[in-house]
């Protein structure tokens, strides 16, 4: 098994893996710097108590963004594919700015 996994890695995965690793290290320093940037805030409403709603578009973002990324190294991403994966993230950050005006306007 380790042999298999081994012999599929090439030069694009082991760059994607390093690139992945390097962002979660500066992700994690920077939350432990005295700079505004926490981690918790990708899971947790502005009061700090956990959010279904944002762990959930966090993990659906983390999710989908890796099969547009598979599917591009792959040479199979569509044209409806990206659009659907733009449109999917640009409407939900719409959604929300719409629906937090809304909130703060009653």
């Amino acid at each position: 098994m380790i042999e298999q996994i081994i012999s599929s890695l090439n030069l694009d995965t082991i760059v994607l893996m390093l690139g992945s690793l390097t962002f979660a290290f500066l992700l994690v320093q920077w939350h432990k710097d005295d700079s505004q940037f926490s981690i918790k805030s990708v899971i947790a409403d502005p009061e700090g108590k956990f959010s279904l709603s944002k762990f959930g578009q966090f993990v659906s973002m983390i999710t989908s963004t890796w099969v547009v990324i598979h599917q591009t190294r792959a040479g199979t991403l569509t044209e409806w594919l990206f659009t659907g994966y733009m449109i999917a993230w640009a409407g939900a950050n719409a959604f929300s700015k719409y629906l937090e005006n809304k909130r703060n306007n009653q």
